[in-house]
């Protein structure tokens, strides 16, 4: 993923309640795509600015290879072809050509990058700087 590439961060409650919503609706029998739009595209550089704020100490962004980012999500048991799809995907935004297709219907997904950080990421970190099984100062 290109660093200044302005994406949007949609949050995976909005996307729960927008199924929800369309679950609960007797009236909707439809089949059809339904993009998800987040309320601002940000950089990687500007939602590692954001981190830092929420979580009070320094992120930045690190792009690394293909190779790479699939070797580290087949550690947490992704498969090697969900790997694959996945940089497929970030190298198609990277190049412009996932951004803005056109699709008939979508839904607003309002949650920030900040809120979602602020309410689900920090207190994620905040338990594993917590816990006994992490180390979180540097060895020597």
């Amino acid at each position: 993923m290109a660093r200044n590439v302005p994406i949007t961060f949609v949050a995976a409650q909005d996307i729960g309640a927008a199924a929800a919503r369309l679950l609960s609706d007797r009236t909707w029998n439809d089949q059809r795509d339904l993009a998800a739009h987040g309320p601002v595209k940000l950089t990687c550089d500007q939602a590692a600015a954001i981190a830092t704020e929420v979580l009070a100490f320094p992120v930045r962004f690190q792009s690394v290879s293909g190779d790479d980012y699939r070797a580290n999500t087949a550690r947490f048991g992704v498969s090697d072809a969900m790997g694959r799809s996945l940089v497929a995907m970030f190298q198609a935004i990277t190049a412009g050509k996932d951004m803005g297709a056109p699709v008939a219907h979508s839904v607003d997904c309002p949650t920030t990058l900040k809120e979602w950080m602020e309410s689900n990421f920090k207190p994620a970190v905040e338990r594993l700087k917590n816990s006994p099984d992490v180390q979180t100062q540097p060895s020597h």
